[in-house]
């Protein structure tokens, strides 16, 4: 296993759930697709923060409230669904993404979007959808390739 023993949290919730996190940690690392997809997860496994060569990533269905800073560095990933979880915001960093085409966040929490979220420009698909958005950036009208 690259990244070592599981979270705190995944070790909690029992054997078969170590097992099967340990099972797509390593199709992640053979296809660079991670899919943590309603797993129960309240938060982000730091471990995963390293995992910088992951092209996609599915989180939904799971009860994530915050993403840490590190989320925004992980410059290689493309398409990320973290829709149907408890996301409060998005950290600022997020920007960083520039590879980043489509971007999943319904039935979340989320209140606003980082003023920085215009500079996704590689960003074709968004939907933030049964949110609790009171406005969108201003920028987000500058990204040309959004459909």
């Amino acid at each position: 296993n690259p990244l070592g023993l599981p979270s705190e949290e995944i070790l909690r919730m029992g054997a078969a759930s170590v097992v099967m996190y340990l099972k797509q940690v390593n199709i992640a690392v053979e296809t660079f697709v991670l899919t943590l997809r309603g797993r129960g997860l309240e938060a982000f496994p730091e471990q995963l923060q390293t995992f910088d060569f992951v092209r996609s990533m599915d989180f939904s269905y799971n009860e994530v409230l915050r993403l840490p800073a590190a989320f925004g560095q992980m410059s290689c990933l493309i398409n990320v669904d973290f829709s149907h979880n408890r996301l409060l915001s998005l950290p600022t960093d997020v920007s960083s993404m520039s590879k980043l085409e489509t971007l999943k966040l319904d039935y979340n929490n989320i209140e606003a979007l980082p003023s920085t979220f215009g500079l996704l420009n590689a960003l074709k698909w968004f939907s933030c959808t049964e949110n609790k958005l009171e406005g969108l950036p201003k920028q987000l009208g500058g990204l040309s390739n959004l459909l």
